[in-house]
C-alpha cells in the first residue's frame, strides 16, 4: 500500500497500532485498503502515516494505522 503512494526505497518500520476486529475464515475473500494520513519530517527523517483496513467478505477483520521513515536522512560527507 505504501508503494501506491509515496516512492520507496528502503524503508524503516517504526510502529504500528492494530485492532483485531475478527479472524478470516477459510474461502473468504479478504480485502485491504489504506490511505496515507501524514506526512512529515523529523531530525531530517522523512515519515508517512498510513492507515489500513482488512475485511472478510466485507466483514471488519484489522484496523490499524502504521508509521514508517520511508526517506531517511542522507549521512553527512
Amino acid at each position: 500500500m505504501l508503494s501506491e503512494n509515496v516512492l520507496l526505497s528502503p524503508w524503516i518500520h517504526v510502529g504500528s497500532t492494530l485492532h483485531h476486529h475478527s479472524a478470516l475464515h477459510d474461502g473468504e475473500t479478504l480485502e485491504a485498503r489504506g490511505v496515507v494520513t501524514g506526512l512529515f519530517e523529523r531530525k531530517g527523517h522523512e515519515f508517512v502515516e498510513l492507515d489500513v483496513d482488512m475485511r472478510g467478505d466485507g466483514r471488519p477483520v484489522l484496523s490499524g494505522s502504521h508509521t514508517a521513515i520511508w526517506r531517511p536522512r542522507q549521512a553527512a560527507t
